[in-house]
């Protein structure tokens, strides 16, 4: 997914039988306002066709220039915010079947060697991911894989 757009949306939604959702496309979003406009819509769309599928908003990991780039950081803290705050309104609104990670605990400010650039994760970086990731699939895919 490039940056939440409706038609992608559509055409994910048309997958029969997916177990999980994860949305992870806040570092290609130009502008919080475009995750603003779609990051409901996208999860309203999908959650049409496939209401009890869980779904796993997550955020953006920590890039390397904002230990010197206030605003950078500013920015993935204000959309972390936002997306934290849109799953609470999901769950408020019913839907107890999204769910919301901090993409920082990912890799944070101790796994800057996690990679290629200072933004895209590095071999080490996905296996950190992963690591840190791997409870929380878990947890999600639980009921299905109990059943």
């Amino acid at each position: 997914m490039r940056r939440g757009e409706p038609e992608l949306a559509h055409l994910i939604g048309q997958i029969d039988n997916p177990a999980l959702l994860i949305l992870d496309y806040e570092a290609n979003t130009p502008s919080t306002e475009r995750l603003k406009e779609t990051l409901p819509a996208f999860i309203g769309i999908y959650r049409s066709r496939h209401p009890d599928v869980p779904i796993l908003v997550l955020s953006q990991i920590r890039m390397a220039r904002e230990a010197f780039d206030v605003d950078a950081a500013a920015r993935r803290a204000e959309r972390g915010r936002f997306q934290r705050e849109e799953v609470e309104r999901q769950r408020l609104a019913g839907d107890d079947r999204v769910h919301f990670f901090d993409g920082t605990a990912l890799l944070g400010e101790a796994d800057q060697d996690c990679t290629t650039d200072g933004i895209h994760p590095s071999d080490l970086g996905y296996d950190r991911i992963a690591g840190r990731l791997r409870p929380v699939l878990a947890e999600l895919l639980r009921p299905i894989v109990e059943a």
